[in-house]
Parts: C-alpha cells; structure tokens; sequence
C-alpha cells in the first residue's frame, strides 16, 4: 500500500507492477484495481486535484485553489473531451467543481476508467501549461 500511495511517474507504477508480477505471479483483479486507484491519485496529485468524491450517480472533482486558478476554461473542456461522461462546471468557495454523471446502470469499472481518462488528461493539460510558461 505503501509503494502504491508513493507513485510518482508511470515508470514507478510500471516497476511495481514488475515487481508484483515477478514475486507473485499474475495477480487478481483487486490488486490491478488498487493499481488503477493509486494511478488515479497519482495524476490527480499533479493535476492539482484536491478531492473527488461519488454522491449516487455523480462523481465530483474538485480541483484545489492553486489549480482553479492555473487551469483555463479551454483546458478544463479539452481535458474532458477525453471523457464520455457528461460534465456540469462551476466555481464554489473559490473551488472549480467538475460534476459528471455516470449513466444508470453503468458499471464501477467502466466509470472508474472514464473518471481516469479525466485525471490524466488534466493531468497532462496542466503539463503542457507548465512547458508553454517555460518557453515564453
């Protein structure tokens, strides 16, 4: 749990996933599912994400105060283009708030990969904000 929570890059993720595969052999599809989970927070840390959280049939991203601020309109919409899950914006208590509604019927592993889909492209928005500050 530990290595999982210190994931910093996709090639600390990969080296764990070796190592596990190495000391145990293919492991069950909770342990694949931690995995995923720990990837999520891993992006959503560097994507400034404070909290997300699940109310029935909403999932609700909220980004921190330092990333309402950096992130632009134009990124949030590029950002969840990467997503099918229809999404609702708005600023509260200085917080950007991204809601999406995930379908009835819908399965957990199925929203999860979407909601991933999200973070890493927020993720990755945040990083090509980064290299066009650098260049100017």
């Amino acid at each position: 749990y530990k290595r999982v929570r210190e994931l910093d890059s996709t090639d600390s993720l990969d080296e764990l996933q070796d190592d596990l595969l190495d000391r145990f052999g293919e492991f069950p599809d909770e342990v694949a599912h931690l995995l995923s989970i720990g990837e999520m927070k891993m992006n959503a840390d560097r994507a400034l994400v404070e909290k997300i959280t699940k109310v029935d049939q909403t999932l609700i991203v909220s980004l921190s105060k330092i990333g309402t601020n950096k992130f632009s309109v134009e990124q949030l919409f590029s950002a969840l283009s990467s997503t099918k899950l229809k999404a609702t914006m708005g600023v509260e208590k200085e917080q950007m708030r991204i809601k999406l509604t995930i379908p009835a019927q819908t399965q957990e592993m199925v929203w999860i990969q979407e909601l991933q889909s999200f973070i890493k492209a927020l993720r990755e928005e945040r990083y090509q904000n980064q290299l066009q500050s650098q260049s100017q």
